[in-house]
């Protein structure tokens, strides 16, 4: 993967390109909002157990906490994407209408033809554009604006076809329970890995929370967890000049050496390695 450096101590979106040869054959929670297009080769994919393929100049939106699959790549596989920061989604988020969001959990790349998507790809243009230009005086709103004219046109395109699934089909991705775990990691997961700590956030036991999300997402709630954490995680190491003691710190790891255990459990490298990695691709 080659990803581009702010250069700041945060982020609001980032730009980067890959392959996603590291997600095939496992099933990951999405932990942002990812505006993703194709530029070549081809890929079978899943989203919210959907499958579908996914080609050259297919663009679509992965929205936070949705089950994401890659089950195989072409070896010429290349894909452009625009995370968005958690802090800058909410924000955004607040001036769209939450049925829009409803409707695109139905989405996936196979929906929209090339033509539909055109003022899709011109906003995805100008918002890449944008990133490189991080001078711009106006980066930020205009920023924000680019991403939810992205949202509405991709809203509009999937819109036939969310109308035309039943609405059983549709209820399987609202238990508030999942939906509140999610929150709750938001805001905690930085400090706290213990499925019993959101077991009893939730006021529920760790064996139902267990249940609900291994059966609405496939994984484990310590998958869950762990992904979260992990992004997080890797977020800093490319966004920020933070070390691996001051990392550790942040995340309420006991030192530095438990830290890069973890890190390396999860990911199968350390985060030294993983930094150099993307950073000087």
């Amino acid at each position: 993967m080659n990803n581009y450096r702010l250069g700041e101590s945060d982020y609001e979106f980032r730009v980067s390109t890959s392959n996603l040869l590291d997600m095939v054959g496992k099933t990951h929670l999405t932990t942002e909002l990812t505006l993703m297009k194709c530029v070549s080769g081809s890929a079978i994919i899943a989203i919210n157990s959907r499958k579908c393929t996914l080609t050259a100049n297919h663009s679509f939106i992965l929205l936070e906490a949705m089950e994401f699959q890659v089950f195989e790549t072409t070896s010429d596989f290349s894909v452009i994407c625009c995370a968005v920061s958690l802090p800058f989604y909410f924000e955004l988020s607040a001036r769209i209408s939450p049925n829009v969001f409803s409707i695109l959990l139905y989405g996936k790349p196979d929906l929209y033809n090339e033509k539909e998507l055109r003022p899709v790809d011109l906003l995805f243009e100008n918002l890449c554009l944008l990133f490189d230009n991080n001078k711009h005086n106006n980066r930020r709103v205009m920023a924000m604006n680019l991403i939810i004219c992205y949202i509405y046109e991709i809203y509009e395109l999937t819109l036939p076809y969310a109308n035309s699934q039943k609405e059983d089909d549709k209820s399987k991705y609202y238990s508030p329970t999942i939906i509140s775990f999610y929150n709750l990691l938001a805001v905690h997961s930085k400090k706290n890995r213990s499925i019993e700590f959101y077991a009893d956030k939730l006021n529920i036991s760790s064996r139902y929370l267990y249940k609900i999300v291994k059966n609405s997402l496939h994984i484990t709630p310590k998958q869950v967890i762990d992904d979260v954490v992990v992004s997080m995680i890797k977020q800093m190491l490319l966004t920020t000049t933070l070390n691996n003691q001051e990392i550790a710190y942040k995340f309420n790891f006991p030192d530095q050496s438990s830290f890069g255990q973890y890190f390396r459990r999860c990911t199968g490298m350390s985060p030294i390695a993983f930094k150099n990695k993307h950073i000087n691709s």
